[in-house]
């Protein structure tokens, strides 16, 4: 895999995952929403169907579900080597629902509506319509599993996500900057069950990488 560090930092930061608030925040939020779920035994998602999946080498592939999971797969084994479970969390939030005092309504997750990865790297890109884009990175070892790097901030259902890398004035340089292209709707692509006030658009993102000199 190349060095994709960098890639993942629109500030050009190689230690985005611990020095970014707003992974940190994600990171801390999402806990949360897992430990009210577990206390008020609503924790069971059930999967139904995989309406994404995205190559990320010859022997690794991701999926993404309607019950919010993004599952890692080798192509040795017959079932998962690691699961995210609810990768984007649940609407209602419990801790909303709690401090609004709703109803008791059951939480749905954000169902995986679009993933994406980057060509010969360890990075890859998924999406839903709780308002951002998310960018994980593959663990390095022996232990399979990902981690979040990184946020884009969206709104809309995100239907799609293509990547291309940009030519580099060096053949064989490390630096390459990565275009990420989103098709975001008001509607999910599947049907209209659900609408959002957000135009029907094709974001692009561009993610900066490091110099030569700041990665070694």
């Amino acid at each position: 895999h190349r060095i994709t560090k960098s890639l993942a930092a629109p500030d050009a930061d190689p230690e985005l995952a611990e020095r970014n608030p707003r992974v940190r925040t994600s990171i801390a939020a999402h806990h949360d929403e897992l430990r009210a779920l577990a206390a008020a035994d609503a924790a069971d998602f059930t999967e139904q169907c995989i309406d994404c999946v995205a190559m990320i080498d010859e022997e690794c592939f991701v999926t993404g579900s309607d019950s919010g999971a993004i599952c890692l797969w080798s192509v040795q084994k017959k079932k998962p080597v690691f699961i995210h479970h609810l990768a984007h969390g649940v609407f209602p939030s419990p801790t909303d629902a709690a401090e609004q005092q709703q109803p008791s309504i059951p939480p749905r997750p954000f169902w995986i509506s679009a993933l994406c990865a980057v060509p010969l790297t360890d990075l890859f890109l998924s999406a839903s319509s709780d308002g951002a884009i998310r960018l994980w990175r593959m663990r390095s070892g022996k232990i399979p599993g990902f981690d979040l790097v990184n946020l884009i901030a969206v709104k809309g259902f995100v239907n799609g996500l293509s990547v291309c890398e940009l030519p580099s004035d060096e053949l064989l340089s490390l630096k390459r900057d990565i275009v990420v292209a989103a098709a975001v709707g008001q509607e999910p692509r599947l049907g209209r069950w659900n609408k959002m006030s957000a135009r029907n658009v094709i974001k692009l993102y561009t993610l900066k990488a490091l110099s030569q000199k700041s990665l070694q």
